[in-house]
Parts: C-alpha cells; sequence; structure tokens
C-alpha cells in the first residue's frame, strides 16, 4: 500500500508517495524589479532600448531631455545594461519629495521686508512680463490667485489650470506644498504669472522621470508662457556626480535654454555635503532658509538649523548660492490638504505658517523676475550673479552661501 504524507491531511498541499523523498527547499523569491533611467550616448539609437528589451526589461517611457528613457528592470540585469553599447550611464528613478522642514513656531511675517521686495514693488516692479513656473504638487483654484495662474492650453481648445504629469487627476494640490509655494512666489512678484507643472498628488511623492518630464515640457513649452523662472522645492537624493546624474543634466538643459532655475537646498541639517538634488548643480540657484527672527532687520538674521550646507557630496561644489527666510513663513493654504491635517498651523482662514528651504526658494524665484522685468535683457547668469553680489552676509555663518538676498541692491547693480 502507498503510504502518503500528512499533507492529504491540508487542503492545498499537494500530497507525495513514501520513499519519494523530502521536497527541495524553497529557493528564495526574485528581487523587485528596479525602476531606473538609462541615458544614451546616442539619441537615434534604438539599440540601448531594444537590447533592454530583450533581456527582459521594459521601456516606461521616453526621456530626451535626456537622451535617454526610463525603464523597469530586472536586477539581475543592472549590471548588464550598464555596459550594453551606446549607453551612457543607468541610474536609480529616485523618489522626488518636497523640501519642507515640518512644524513652525507663531511669528510675525516680515519676509517681504527681510529681502526687500516690499521696496522695489512700491517703485512698481511686480514681476509683471514674467512666468513662474511652479514645479509641485499643484495650486488649489483660489481667488487670491485667479489672475495669476496662467491657463495651459489642452485638446480641442479646452484649458487647463495646469500640466497635471502626476498620477492624481485634476489640478488641486491635495498635498497643500505647492499652494504654499505659489504664495510665496506671488507675495514677492505680484504682478508675475504662475504656471503650474503639477508632478505629485495628495501623498506629495513623485519620482526623477516625472520630474525630468517636467523639465521636458518646460524647455518645449518655454516661448508659448513667457517662462522666464522656474522654482523646484523638491529634492532627491543620489551620490552621482552632477556630471552625469540626470535631474542635473535635466536642469542645465534649462539653463542653457536662458531658463532662470531656482532649487532648494533641502532640510538635512546642518551637517556638511547634505545638499540635496538637483541643487548640488553648479549652474541653478541654490537657496538655504534663514531665520528673519520675526523682524524686518536682517542684522539678527542667522540659518536655520534645519537647512543643508555644501560642499555638494560627489563634487565638492560650494553651496547654497544664497539664503531668503524659511523658519515660520506664512503663505497660502490649500484647504483640507495633508499639509492642513499633519501640521494645523494657521495664521487665519487663507494662510499657514511653513518652514523648510521650500518656502525659501520661492522668494529666490520671485526676486529673478523682478529683476528681468526691470532689465528684459538680463541673462539668467546676470540675475544669478546680482543676487550673489548683493546678497547681506550673515557674518561667519556656515551655510548662507553669500549671505541673504537684497532685492534692491540687485536691482542697483552694475552690470557684470
Amino acid at each position: 500500500m502507498t503510504v502518503l504524507l500528512a499533507a492529504v491531511m491540508m487542503p492545498g498541499l499537494v500530497a507525495v508517495p513514501a520513499g519519494a523523498g523530502l521536497l527541495p527547499p524553497l529557493l528564495p523569491p526574485p528581487s523587485p524589479p528596479l525602476k531606473v533611467i538609462v541615458q544614451q550616448l546616442d539619441p537615434n539609437d534604438p539599440l540601448p532600448a531594444v537590447l533592454v528589451s530583450l533581456l527582459g526589461g521594459t521601456v516606461t517611457e521616453q526621456l530626451p531631455i535626456v537622451t535617454g528613457f526610463a525603464a523597469t528592470i530586472p536586477s539581475s540585469i543592472l549590471t548588464q545594461i550598464a555596459g550594453l553599447p551606446g549607453v551612457r550611464a543607468i541610474s536609480g528613478n529616485h523618489p522626488v519629495v518636497p523640501s519642507a522642514a515640518g512644524s513652525s513656531a507663531p511669528r510675525p511675517s516680515v519676509h517681504r521686508e527681510a529681502v526687500g521686495a516690499d521696496v522695489v514693488n512700491a517703485e512698481g516692479i511686480t514681476g509683471e512680463g514674467s512666468t513662474v513656473a511652479v514645479i509641485d504638487t499643484g495650486i488649489a483654484d483660489l481667488p487670491v490667485l485667479s489672475a495669476q495662474v496662467r491657463p495651459v492650453a489642452g485638446p480641442s481648445g479646452s484649458t487647463s489650470r495646469c500640466v497635471n504629469l502626476s498620477a492624481e487627476a485634476g489640478c488641486g494640490d491635495g498635498y497643500g506644498h505647492g499652494t504654499f509655494v505659489a504664495g510665496l512666489v506671488n507675495s514677492v512678484a505680484p504682478g508675475a504669472d504662475l504656471l503650474s507643472v503639477k508632478v505629485a498628488g495628495r501623498d506629495g511623492t513623485s519620482n526623477v522621470s516625472t520630474l525630468l518630464a517636467a523639465l521636458q515640457w518646460v524647455i518645449v513649452n518655454r516661448a508659448a508662457y513667457d517662462i522666464e523662472v522656474v522654482n523646484i522645492s523638491m529634492r532627491s537624493d543620489s551620490s552621482l556626480s552632477y556630471r552625469l546624474d540626470p535631474l542635473n543634466l535635466a536642469v542645465e538643459q534649462l539653463w542653457a535654454n536662458g531658463i532662470t532655475v531656482v532649487v532648494s537646498a533641502g532640510n538635512q541639517g546642518a551637517g556638511s555635503r547634505t545638499i540635496a538634488k538637483p541643487g548640488d548643480d553648479p549652474w541653478v540657484i541654490t537657496v538655504g532658509a534663514s531665520d528673519d527672527q520675526g523682524t524686518a532687520d536682517t542684522a539678527d538674521d542667522a540659518v536655520a538649523p534645519f537647512s543643508s550646507r555644501g560642499p555638494t557630496l560627489a563634487d565638492g561644489v560650494a553651496k547654497p548660492d544664497v539664503v531668503a527666510p524659511g523658519q515660520s513663513v506664512h503663505s497660502l493654504r490649500s484647504p483640507g490638504s495633508e499639509a492642513d491635517l499633519r501640521y494645523p498651523n494657521f495664521v487665519d482662514d487663507a494662510q499657514r505658517l511653513g518652514s523648510g528651504t521650500s518656502f525659501s526658494a520661492p522668494q529666490v524665484a520671485g526676486a529673478a523676475a523682478l529683476l528681468r522685468q526691470a532689465d528684459p535683457t538680463a541673462t539668467n547668469d546676470r540675475i544669478k550673479f546680482a543676487l550673489m553680489e548683493t546678497a547681506g552676509a550673515l557674518g561667519p555663518a556656515d551655510g548662507a552661501g553669500r549671505g541673504t538676498i537684497d532685492v534692491a541692491a540687485a536691482l542697483a547693480a552694475p552690470p557684470g
């Protein structure tokens, strides 16, 4: 008589005849697939994408801004792909997250006065004629911004309040970060238009390939929407040199096309070499956060303790370039957003408090729009030079770059 193992008593298991031996050990589960960015040497070469597919990967998105594509691959073929003919570099499709630092203590709102925007706005310099593209979590449909947010052309003559590259429907700001950022651009440059490029939904998280697609859209549509300035208050972690990293290559493409790119430094604290990507790029304007102490006088300002410091991790580039108020600043709420729920630091029905280099960068983006209005021939190099050369020093403070921006002084700076 054939004797069966106890599997007969356990539904779902296969009965094994006695004498057949023990079952072989279970193999470990396969490693999860990797999401990567593949850069090519030649934009017209189809071979890298073909070989990736033949090796079991899937090309998910073309990314012409970095001469490459996004792909999902088995982890076992990573080394093979890196050595394929025509491949320049391969890197992770890392998460991209907002550069906000969380809770804030109440204090007066003085950032406009601290950077000198109140003075130049009163003289008629408001940023009129420029569009600042806010690459973020969307911008809430608020009456106070209705005249500033530019409609974006859609199919069949339709328009939308944003370019939506996120996985979430609609142009609203479920996370609450992009609205706060937009409010700060508008507070410094009330005459500038805003263009919402939405790359993340209610959880606030995006990835490198989506941010690359957003930067590609900006380049392609720059002339149609008069985009002079781009604000990126988001960060990604990577140890690659700026010479190879796809985010760095993309922001350099914008800069080469004449667009002033302003990026937050990150909130990784007072340790050196904590500047986030793409703020580690030598071309862009990288902005750290100062603490204005709730006073318009910058003599008592200091670098906020959370603000990331240079030099940059991979290349030793001196960063940030400048700082602007980023501790407990006031800006616009997106009612019902995650920020409202997690950090209910409300000033009133319309505004809330926020801290982070995320909120320092848009003040510099607004300042760039002011300089552009004052001199429509000013290049992005000239704007960066003026803001850095006229910044107010914060004494021996580490992490301040050239110091805190002074818009009035930058406008008065001689050509350089």
